[in-house]
């Protein structure tokens, strides 16, 4: 039988960006006494700041981001919206809704 390299080579596999723990992983590095404006999807609230960061333009109510923001927005509305409005609090709660 014939030996391919290719076989040997490991494959990356890339995190949901979706998931709780890629959010956890942005939160992470975000300074955790700032305050983000959670109302305001035109880029400051925390959705907008996280799309961003994914790629997204700024306003993440477009039509070409309604998708992923519903995604986000299902997924972790609580500890998006919940107070205090902090990067490390909203680390906190993410944390602990873990489980």
């Amino acid at each position: 039988m014939l030996y391919d390299p290719k076989w040997e080579q490991k494959t990356e596999t890339k995190a949901d960006p979706f998931s709780l723990d890629s959010l956890i992983a942005w939160l992470e590095k975000q300074p955790a006494d700032i305050w983000y404006p959670w109302g305001n999807c035109r880029g400051e609230c925390l959705f907008s700041q996280y799309l961003t960061h994914l790629g997204y333009p700024k306003d993440p109510c477009n039509e070409a981001t309604i998708g992923p923001w519903a995604i986000l927005h299902d997924r972790h509305y609580g500890l998006m919206h919940g107070q205090p409005h902090t990067f490390g609090a909203a680390l906190e709660r993410a944390r602990s809704s873990r489980g």
